[in-house]
């Protein structure tokens, strides 16, 4: 009788699936989005590790397709070999045939996974089963939370949402008076660009940021300056009244996003696309504005930089994936919340510190339910 086991949790086999994730890390997230991390290793009876490969491009081969053409080319007897892979193979046709179709040509006669495939077309353990392969479904935490963002993408359709926050030890991310340069440190401001703009698709920000911070919104490195796309709510268009201003700087490879509900423009020079937005109350409807991102502007992760009503907005509407709080030894001590992060929210986050040079505390706070989001 075939089985399909769930979390079958051998030592052996995680750490064999922990191989495959590392290869996966191999790639550039530039090279292969929108797709996820993944990467399989082959194994022989004997415990040789035969053939591995990761997925390199958008549109091109699969991590199983170079680990089986690698085993095949060191002369394996892939009927002795079990394949680990990070994520459940696909069986649908895309940009690349399905994958579940080469694992059982060539023979391969157990499957290790470490993840299932949120996508609905996507069925590859069961085709696999029902070739008469032996599939063991291994859930690996580390393997989930390398293609967080792929399942929020695939689940929700929606963009991944990361925001970051610098705030004082009593929660608030300016003084009363609504200043709030500088609250952290360089050391802080160096790591969120390295470890936070350069790991998305866009920033999503205000008309008020920029102005108030006079922000330029790309990312700035030890390697020099790259363009980011900034989308930005500006329902006034006020962005469009100073050409002077740093967000304006000349794009080749990105864009500036306008969010608006107006129809009248200012007569102006700056290269700028419109977003048609909805607003309630003063308020941007971010479910709309979030869906456009995603299915019109293939836009899969933003990165939210804004004051505290965006961030406690979404919050609210739990549509926030990861929250990184850069947290200043200092206290403002301010006489209302109206510029305080609303940290109760974050009571249900998995939380993890992350050390580094300077006063500030780096706590990386992530929706603990990135791992079960599987329908």
């Amino acid at each position: 009788m075939l089985i399909l086991w769930r979390k079958g949790m051998s030592v052996q086999s995680s750490v064999h699936i922990k191989s495959a994730i590392e290869l996966a890390r191999s790639a550039s997230r530039e090279s292969i989005r929108p797709n996820p991390f993944v990467g399989a290793i082959v194994m022989n009876d004997a415990g040789a590790i035969v053939g591995k490969g990761f997925h390199k491009k958008y549109g091109e081969a699969h991590a199983e397709v170079f680990a089986i053409r690698e085993a095949v080319a060191n002369g394996a007897d892939l009927s002795t070999c079990t394949m680990y892979v990070t994520l459940e193979p696909c069986s649908h046709t895309g940009k690349t045939p399905p994958c579940t179709d080469l694992i059982i040509s060539s023979g391969i006669r157990k499957v290790v996974v470490g993840s299932e495939d949120p996508n609905p077309l996507v069925n590859g353990m069961e085709i696999l089963r029902q070739a008469g392969i032996v599939v063991v479904l291994e859930e690996s935490k580390e393997a989930l939370e390398l293609n967080a963002e792929f399942f929020v993408n695939q689940r929700f359709k929606r963009p991944y949402i990361r925001a970051k926050a610098a705030i004082t030890s009593d929660g608030f991310m300016a003084r009363e008076n609504g200043d709030s340069k500088w609250i952290s440190s360089s050391e802080s401001r160096a790591w969120a660009h390295q470890h936070c703009r350069a790991q998305i698709d866009a920033i999503l920000t205000t008309a008020t940021t920029v102005l108030a911070d006079d922000a330029k919104m790309n990312v700035r490195t030890s390697m020099g300056e790259k363009e980011c796309t900034a989308i930005v709510i500006d329902r006034e268009l006020n962005l469009l009244k100073k050409d002077n201003l740093p967000i304006h700087y000349p794009r080749s490879s990105s864009h500036l996003y306008l969010v608006t509900d107006r129809t009248v423009f200012p007569e102006t020079d700056l290269e700028w696309t419109r977003i048609d937005g909805r607003f309630e109350k003063g308020m941007i409807d971010v479910n709309l504005l979030l869906d456009k991102l995603y299915k019109k502007h293939r836009i899969y992760s933003v990165l939210v930089e804004a004051g505290p009503r965006l961030i406690n907005h979404l919050l609210g509407k739990g549509l926030i994936d990861e929250l990184v709080l850069f947290e200043a030894p200092v206290v403002f001590g301010n006489e209302t919340d109206r510029y305080r992060v609303k940290l109760d929210a974050l009571q249900a986050f998995d939380r993890k510190e992350i050390s580094i040079d300077g006063p500030d505390r780096i706590i990386v706070c992530r929706r603990p339910n990135l791992l079960n989001i599987l329908p």
